[in-house]
């Protein structure tokens, strides 16, 4: 693995296990079971891939797979899982140069990505899936702020943002409902 920096902790089938994104695309490390004595290693995606994490968005019951594309680049893809392979879905529409943060999880009470990206439009952006529309959507929830990390949490029964804007210099906070 060639220049990695992504790393995602993900649950699959109740076995914790680690998604890593490098030069070489993005790798599942699966822990051994009990009378294994090797890590099994699953290539998930043959593509460059700065960061990636995988969030059933439509509630089919397997996991989208959302990458920044290539290393650091301008493309936020997602990533749909047919036939035992990942199958590109989905490409947000505008260029997101240098994309950095990412976060995949429950969003207002609905499975979610968000991203952000440091160069361009520095945009923090919220993906969904839309079951009416039966496809993806996004949303801006700020516009020039250049997140290079997020983080989510709950506090008070609202969802929390907090991102390092670190092209503006900030600490922000977002505090979001439906």
């Amino acid at each position: 693995m060639l220049k990695n920096h992504g790393y995602y902790k993900d649950n699959m089938k109740g076995i914790e296990t680690v998604v890593v994104t490098c030069e070489n695309g993005v790798f599942r490390f699966v822990p051994p079971t009990v009378g294994e004595s090797c890590w099994k290693v699953e290539k998930l995606l043959n593509r460059p891939t700065s960061d990636a994490v995988l969030v059933d968005l439509d509630g089919d019951g397997k996991k989208e797979l959302c990458t920044l594309e290539p290393f650091h680049g301008e493309h936020i893809c997602i990533y749909k899982e047919q036939e035992g392979i990942f199958k590109k879905a989905y490409d947000y529409p505008e260029k997101a140069e240098f994309t950095h943060a990412i976060y995949g999880g429950e969003l207002c009470g609905e499975p979610a990505f968000v991203v952000g990206h440091r160069q361009g439009k520095r945009n923090l952006i919220v993906i969904r899936y839309d079951a009416e529309k039966k496809e993806y959507v996004s949303q801006i929830i700020d516009q020039n702020c250049g997140s290079a990390n997020i983080y989510h949490y709950l506090h008070g029964g609202k969802d929390v943002i907090i991102a390092a804007n670190r092209e503006v210099n900030e600490i922000a906070m977002y505090t979001l409902e439906k």
